[in-house]
């Protein structure tokens, strides 16, 4: 940190009731640190690190400014790195704060991510290549998904609304009826041009370009095999020949499975951790990280990476290669690589 922030841990109102001149020296530091370190596509906009917004919301530097006259900076942001500020070596990982606290910059949010993304597709935009259908598909979602929920609203994107009422509905394990109806109330006191869905089926269609999806696989009510590849005809399973579905009530209607499997696709899910700047710095630290001779600072400095690497020369010379560990049955871990 270049600056003294000891300001921030203060109280910002003298005895009199008044703002102090040091903390007004601060707020004005801060703003100008933050609009210094502006990154593109952010329209001008900066993160409100008020006790009210918490780093949730964007807002122009004036109405931060006024907010953090209004209800203070939170005391322990001292380390800006929301507003471009890089982690100090030894602190990167230490974080244990609360993420519902409001720590939103020790973690990155599904807004970073879309901006980021919105300026890698600005870049590959003025190159010849097209985008592949998969990325066609998400960008559609982000340019979408990147819009207020409603003309001059300040604090929510369609895409960041969507996602705090899909947490509502996973953590009150709200039905699916529950939740159109939910939408519909919410969007009747809306002003006409809001941009929210009206129902469940169109929520999960807007976020279809994220491809986080996962794909359901009958399984073994036992959990002896898997009714998948091969074995995605049968009706039995060839361990205890158990049924693969319950008894139909009506022969007509589609049979039910006793027990299915949820898959999440891993390869897609690899591929978001490299569409995002800060995450992605995070796969290839293992490559751009200071080596101190001596020490263990990642997985990397230990002889079975260094057995893996010699192992698999052309694997390893593409830093963003991932490395799976899979663990036998005798508790050994072997390490694989993951194109």
């Amino acid at each position: 940190m270049a600056s003294d922030r000891s300001w921030i841990s203060r109280s910002r109102y003298n005895e009199s009731r008044y703002l102090t001149v040091e903390y007004k020296n601060g707020v004005d530091d801060f703003i100008k640190f933050a609009c210094e370190n502006l990154r593109g596509g952010s329209d001008g906009l900066i993160r409100c690190p008020c006790g009210n917004c918490k780093n949730k919301h964007y807002k122009n530097p004036i109405a931060v400014k006024l907010d953090l006259y209004r209800y203070g900076i939170m005391q322990w942001y001292t380390i800006w790195t929301a507003h471009g500020e890089k982690m100090p070596e030894e602190n990167i990982g230490t974080s244990t704060r609360n993420v519902g606290d409001g720590d939103v910059d020790m973690y990155y949010d599904a807004d970073d991510m879309l901006r980021d993304i919105g300026e890698a597709n600005r870049y590959c935009e003025k190159m010849d290549d097209e985008p592949n259908p998969a990325a066609k598909e998400f960008y559609k979602m982000l340019h979408s998904a990147s819009e207020p929920i409603y003309p001059s609203n300040v604090n929510y994107t369609t895409f960041e609304f969507v996602n705090e009422l899909l947490h509502f509905k996973n953590k009150h394990n709200c039905s699916n009826n529950g939740f159109d109806e939910l939408l519909k109330l919410i969007g009747s006191v809306l002003p006409d041009n809001h941009k929210l869905p009206q129902t469940y089926y169109a929520v999960k269609n807007m976020l279809k370009g994220l491809n986080l999806g996962y794909e359901k696989i009958d399984a073994c009510e036992n959990d002896c095999m898997l009714f998948y590849m091969e074995n995605s005809e049968k009706t039995r399973c060839d361990i205890c020949n158990e049924s693969r579905y319950k008894e139909p009530k009506d022969l007509n209607k589609k049979k039910i499975s006793r027990k299915v499997l949820r898959y999440f696709p891993l390869t897609l899910r690899l591929q978001r951790l490299f569409m995002a700047g800060k995450t992605a710095k995070c796969m290839r630290w293992h490559h751009d990280r200071n080596v101190v001779e001596g020490e263990l600072s990642h997985p990397a400095d230990g002889d079975e990476w260094k057995q893996f690497d010699h192992r698999f020369p052309k694997f390893s010379k593409e830093i963003r290669n991932v490395r799976l560990g899979l663990f036998k049955r005798d508790s050994k871990c072997e390490t694989r690589p993951f194109h």
